[in-house]
């Protein structure tokens, strides 16, 4: 919570700017026990951001916070606030439908994305990512490479299924399973 300023009104939280140097940036579902509903329009991503990870509690986004990277892929549960304010602003999105798990961590079930560089986001709503199920990028025709972060420990079978111009995929730590 140190790499983000915020403001707060009653139990919400604004996110207003964002000081840390990494290329994903995943906001919190909460900040200091205050419930994330938004992110300011003072709040801009830089050249170098390949991804912001917005969770299910924001209801209020500014299309100019995401411009500054042409790069810039919004992550967001399907069917989100942040999912059809990216549809209906033309900024790259991926949606993502997930479970959690008895540990505590997140399954993805479903991804859709139209990109072609797909980095599987540390973390959803506060739970680390750390499977992807059976099927769940089947047939994303353009994705040419996927990168997994730390955390990430299980790839289910056919999670690729159909997915024709796949060349690459790539765990940035230790993975424990991967199925046939």
């Amino acid at each position: 919570t140190d790499k983000f300023t915020y403001s707060s009104s009653g139990s919400s939280a604004t996110i207003l700017r964002y000081k840390g140097i990494e290329r994903e940036i995943v906001i919190p579902p909460s900040i200091d026990g205050y419930k994330v509903t938004a992110i300011s329009s003072d709040f801009t991503v830089n050249s170098g951001t390949t991804g912001v990870v917005i969770p299910t509690s924001v209801t209020s986004l500014s299309k100019s916070s995401f411009t500054a990277s042409a790069n810039c892929v919004l992550y967001c549960e399907s069917n989100s606030y942040a999912q059809k304010f990216a549809s209906n602003n033309g900024l790259k999105y991926v949606s993502l439908n997930y479970s959690v798990l008895s540990d505590s961590t997140v399954k993805i079930t479903k991804c859709s994305s139209s990109v072609s560089d797909l980095i599987i986001p540390s973390a959803l709503d506060g739970y680390t990512v750390s499977e992807l199920g059976s099927g769940a990028i089947s047939g994303a025709s353009k994705l040419k490479t996927a990168v997994f972060q730390d955390g990430f420990r299980r790839l289910d079978e056919m999670a690729f299924s159909r997915c024709t111009s796949l060349t690459s995929v790539t765990f940035t730590g230790s993975i424990e399973i991967i199925e046939s």
